[in-house]
């Protein structure tokens, strides 16, 4: 009997819910044309599945916008590694960098009964914790006009009739597939004197990619020298007038709070992007080495974070030894492989010496499976 009635009443919810007069639409940029389509059917057909050809795509907004995180406590005394780079433009709850936020988005509903009422949210536990939802104020303009959503928040039928307008971001880089794979399920629940209906929507966390040969110079970083190293001071001067013959505007970055002068080897510039309304929407990405004694890899968190230039790092413990080293990693340009498997996005390779391999397979997770037919 027990059972029976346990049956009966899931059999009673699915009736409520199909039986609602309203049918809740909540989209993103499903087709990858930069644009949410809300009048048209291009972000409707299998916006609740995710795959390499189809799927809203959000970034990981873990740059510093407004330099707010420091390197050192207020006593002055140095950070840990998980410390300086737990800080970051998404590990709080305003939206400081609306720009990188994905653009998602309800069709007005607007014969919505005064009593309903709506909730969005992450059904998925491990991407709940790792992304963060924004509702925006339509009748401010400034980055103070976004508001963190969070599973127990209520849009009114005031706002479903006229459509939300929601953000979206992630607050890390997805490293580890066992914990959390970059995926977000969002649900739109919509309740009406007892009914409900619902909508489903898939995104995924952009990979972030390493940059190959083929893409153009922006900036060329290097360490500053000082009289201890003249070798180094001729490798600056060559590449100085390298910049200028191949007419590349920015000047020389230099790195200058560590006398490493191994720049190749303990960082790795890299990025990530999703399409936007005027071109791609791309956030810079500074990848650490797994050389956590090697001090000078903390320089991506004390000189060159800011406004869209996030960094990453392995977790705590991730060890020293030489073959981690980022000299040890390119990044092959795009091609198609004999088999006629395409790499778009390039191919990273990585030497061993004798046995020894180099990093985890989960330390290099963001570079997924995916990229292949992106």
């Amino acid at each position: 009997m027990r059972q029976q009635a346990l049956l009966g009443a899931v059999c009673l919810l699915t009736i409520l819910e199909a039986s609602t007069a309203f049918s809740p639409d909540i989209r993103a940029d499903t087709d990858r044309d930069g644009k949410v389509d809300l009048t048209g059917n291009t972000g409707v057909a299998g916006n609740a599945f995710w795959s390499n050809i189809r799927g809203a795509i959000f970034l990981p907004n873990i740059g510093d916008s407004h330099h707010k995180c420091s390197s050192q406590n207020l006593i002055g005394n140095p950070l840990s590694n998980a410390e300086i780079a737990g800080c970051h433009d998404a590990s709080g709850h305003l939206a400081i960098a609306p720009q990188f936020l994905a653009t998602v988005k309800t069709v007005p509903t607007p014969g919505l009964p005064d009593q309903a009422y709506a909730h969005v949210y992450a059904n998925l536990e491990a991407a709940y914790s790792r992304m963060r939802l924004f509702r925006r104020n339509k009748n401010q303009s400034t980055e103070t006009s976004w508001y963190i959503v969070d599973k127990e928040f209520s849009f009114n039928a005031s706002q479903l009739r006229e459509g939300l307008d929601l953000g979206l971001d992630g607050r890390e880089v997805a490293t580890n597939s066992n914990i959390w794979n970059g995926d977000v399920v969002l649900k739109f629940y919509v309740f009406d004197e007892g009914s409900r209906a619902s909508d489903t929507l898939a995104l995924r966390l952009a990979p972030v990619l390493t940059h190959n040969h083929l893409q153009k110079v922006n900036t060329l970083i290097s360490v500053a020298a000082n009289n201890a190293t003249p070798t180094q001071e001729q490798s600056i001067q060559g590449s100085e007038d390298a910049l200028q013959v191949a007419g590349v505007e920015r000047p020389l970055l230099l790195l200058s709070q560590s006398d490493d002068i191994w720049a190749q080897d303990f960082i790795e510039p890299a990025f990530a992007s999703m399409p936007g309304p005027d071109g791609p929407v791309s956030t810079r990405i500074i990848l650490r080495f797994a050389q956590s004694i090697r001090t000078a890899g903390r320089q991506v968190f004390k000189q060159l974070r800011g406004n869209g230039i996030g960094r990453l790092q392995p977790a705590a413990g991730f060890g020293h030894r030489e073959i981690n080293s980022f000299g040890n990693l390119e990044t092959i340009s795009p091609y198609t492989s004999k088999s006629g498997v395409e790499y778009k996005a390039g191919r990273i390779i990585m030497g061993k010496h004798f046995g020894e391999l180099p990093l985890s397979r989960s330390w290099i997770f963001w570079r997924r499976r995916d990229c292949r037919s992106r």
